[in-house]
């Protein structure tokens, strides 16, 4: 069992990397800017709803901003959703030219992160949410039952390990809608799925490749 996920696992990884890669090249033509870049990273992230996750991405960067879409992975090794990024740096210009990321070796950031995320079991969680809600079962506990949808706000920076290669991290807060399929609550409008929205918090640290 755990080499067919190992399989799986690698599978998407190398589908991933590729696609990137081969979109990186396919589209470097149409920059909008000669300095714009194109980049490839990993990175894990806690959370006050789950325990951790991981997260593959490719990056496009113009100017003060970029534009990120990731794979989510699950404990499963499989894909459990995606996210999206947008990040806008903070460093003032050296000139009178235009804001050129490369040209700063650190580079804070204000983000903005979404993320859709699905087939979360009950021990990925941090904290009970059961409240007043009933477990249908017979289900297992580690039987992904759960999605999320969040929005966070955060600061950051991007630092440059090489020429090439950079760690990425920030720290914020936001709000998430969490629906759990195998709990139920019952109100006025009959019986149905354990929904809840709330704020929580959300740190990111991660590693990039940036193509030149």
């Amino acid at each position: 069992m755990m080499q067919v996920m190992d399989h799986k696992w690698e599978r998407y990884v190398l589908i991933f990397v590729l696609t990137v890669l081969t979109g990186t090249s396919a589209q470097a033509q149409f920059k909008e800017d000669p300095k714009d870049s194109f980049s490839v990273g990993f990175s894990h992230e806690i959370n006050g709803l789950i325990h951790g996750r991981s997260t593959f991405s490719g990056q496009y960067v113009h100017g003060r901003r970029t534009f990120e879409l990731g794979l989510l992975l699950s404990r499963y090794e499989s894909l459990a959703g995606f996210v999206f990024k947008h990040q806008f740096f903070l460093n003032q210009n050296r000139s009178g030219d235009n804001y050129h990321a490369q040209d700063y070796g650190f580079r804070p950031f204000l983000v903005y992160h979404f993320i859709y995320n699905q087939d979360i079991p009950e021990t990925f969680l941090r904290n009970d949410l059961s409240g007043d809600s009933f477990f249908l079962g017979p289900v297992p506990e580690q039987t992904p039952t759960m999605m999320s949808i969040e929005h966070y706000l955060g600061i950051g920076a991007e630092i440059n390990l090489t020429g090439t290669v950079y760690a990425n991290m920030y720290a914020g807060g936001g709000l998430y809608f969490y629906r759990n399929n195998s709990r139920i609550v019952s109100d006025n409008e009959g019986v149905l799925p354990q929904q809840l929205t709330d704020f929580t918090w959300n740190v990111s640290l991660g590693l990039g490749y940036r193509f030149n």
